[in-house]
């Protein structure tokens, strides 16, 4: 069943620091995911290695959140961001 956005699947990916993980993690995803339509949100808790760059630069419609405060209660907070009763949050060591 797709929500109203027409979204099969909202997944959310935490990050701190760990570029080279989130963009393997975020390419996998990709290339595994076939069939549905979705959308991902990477939530990163202030990482000073250029993962936010690196991210717009790679995958442009990827929508990008950067906060400094405990990540639990981000997400508490804006969870509702996702327009589906379905959404999946990855972590950024998911293998490929």
């Amino acid at each position: 069943m797709k929500a109203e956005s027409g979204r099969d699947l909202s997944v959310i990916i935490v990050n701190w620091n760990t570029k080279k993980l989130l963009l393997n993690c975020i390419e996998s995803y990709y290339r595994t995911v076939k069939g549905l339509t979705s959308e991902i949100f990477v939530v990163d808790n202030g990482s000073c290695d250029g993962s936010a760059d690196a991210v717009r630069e790679a995958f442009p419609a990827v929508e990008r959140s950067q906060t400094r405060v405990h990540i639990e209660f981000y997400l508490r907070e804006h969870l509702d961001s996702c327009f589906l009763k379905l959404y999946c949050c990855l972590h950024f060591t998911t293998p490929p």
